[in-house]
């Protein structure tokens, strides 16, 4: 479903890798789960950018997955101008560390 669905049941399919890699199961590496969350990052609808940032700000947390501050800050962006409201807070939270933290080029006017 990653390689060949379409970008709902990609989500989907994210969410069942995401659980296998919390859980340690199925062979899932971080760096499989942060390239899946990357590819709905940039490609999903809105709930599932939400599901992709969560999962890469996991990833950043953990120092997991090769995932950088630039590209959290972007996957934060476009969920900020695309996605719902739930999925603009969890942004707002990830926006926020970064800047606490002065990574990913995050402004204060942003």
């Amino acid at each position: 479903v990653v390689t060949q669905g379409k970008s709902t049941e990609c989500g989907t399919a994210l969410n069942v890798l995401d659980k296998l890699y919390d859980a340690g199961r199925g062979d899932v590496t971080a760096e499989e789960l942060a390239s899946t969350a990357r590819r709905m990052a940039t490609q999903g609808k809105s709930a599932e950018c939400g599901t992709a940032l969560n999962v890469l700000d996991k990833l950043y947390d953990a120092g997991r997955g090769r995932v950088t501050a630039e590209e959290l800050a972007t996957a934060a962006r476009r969920v900020v101008t695309q996605g719902k409201s739930a999925e603009c807070g969890t942004a707002l939270n990830v926006l926020d560390k970064l800047y606490d933290a002065g990574a990913g080029g995050v402004t204060a006017e942003e």
